[in-house]
């Protein structure tokens, strides 16, 4: 039985670019759609802007260890400078060890592929999680870890959903081991990091690649006999640096301020005294 040469280079270009997608499958994750469970956690993600893509890995990185139960990367282009919101929500109870009322809960990584597609320059951008709980809950879930033992983790890790700095790079503002500090400020319900740059650096437009975002969320099952589902929102947004034209025109406004406050007070007393 005779082969066709002609196709083996065919066949052996097909295997190659099937390889090298489903490697590149492997790398990015899963690709989710709105309401989608994050395997191998409690928790499903919702989010509106057509403009977002998440995708959920959680195997295959060397970064899923201990605590951290997966990698979400984030894809998103921002045409404005209005924020982007994206909405976790615990969906069944969480089931902690024997004696205990709660568990470490929700926590993964976000990467971001972020482009700057508003016209405008960033000179920061805001990270923000926002807790469902009110703050009567969270006084409840304060007492159930401590009980648990968990008090003297509440300071790395804060009753609220918040972030960490799990080596992050957010190029080209300053990211680094240290800075963000390594929790997020929380304050009133919500947890916050500013990524800035000191040296007056500014992004866009065009792409940048941000990785080690950490995402943290303590799980409790219960408060008296109610099971207890917890949620929190993210939000992100960017802000424009000041447009060198507008730093001029507030230069110039003032100086003609200042012209106009002398005119209006007229001549120096000195100014008019007889010689």
């Amino acid at each position: 039985m005779r082969t066709n040469r002609s196709l083996c280079p065919l066949l052996a270009i097909l295997v190659v670019v099937v390889a090298v997608a489903a490697l590149s499958g492997s790398a990015r994750g899963t690709m989710l759609s709105p309401g989608d469970l994050l395997t191998g956690t409690n928790w499903t993600v919702t989010w509106t802007d057509p403009l977002l893509k998440l995708d959920w890995k959680s195997a295959g990185d060397p970064r899923i260890t201990g605590n951290v139960q997966g990698i979400l990367t984030k894809t998103v282009t921002f045409k404005t400078l209005d924020p982007i919101s994206i909405f976790f929500r615990q969906e069944t109870p969480t089931s902690p060890p024997a004696g205990k009322n709660s568990t470490f809960g929700l926590r993964f990584i976000m990467d971001e592929v972020i482009t700057n597609d508003t016209g405008s320059k960033w000179d920061s951008f805001t990270l923000t999680t926002l807790e469902g709980a009110n703050e009567v809950t969270i006084e409840a879930y304060t007492s159930v870890l401590e009980a648990d033992g968990f008090g003297g983790s509440l300071g790395a890790h804060p009753v609220e959903a918040h972030m960490h700095n799990d080596k992050m790079r957010c190029p080209p503002f300053d990211c680094s081991d240290t800075f963000p500090p390594p929790v997020s400020e929380t304050s009133q319900g919500s947890s916050e990091y500013e990524l800035s740059s000191d040296t007056g650096a500014v992004f866009g437009p065009g792409t940048q690649n941000w990785t080690g975002i950490g995402v943290h969320e303590w799980e409790i099952k219960e408060l008296g006999d109610e099971l207890q589902f917890r949620s929190f929102r993210l939000f992100e947004q960017p802000h424009a640096a000041a447009a060198p034209s507008t730093i001029l025109l507030v230069a110039s406004s003032m100086t003609g301020l200042m012209m106009w406050r002398r005119a209006r007070r007229g001549p120096r007393r000195d100014q008019n005294r007889p010689t």
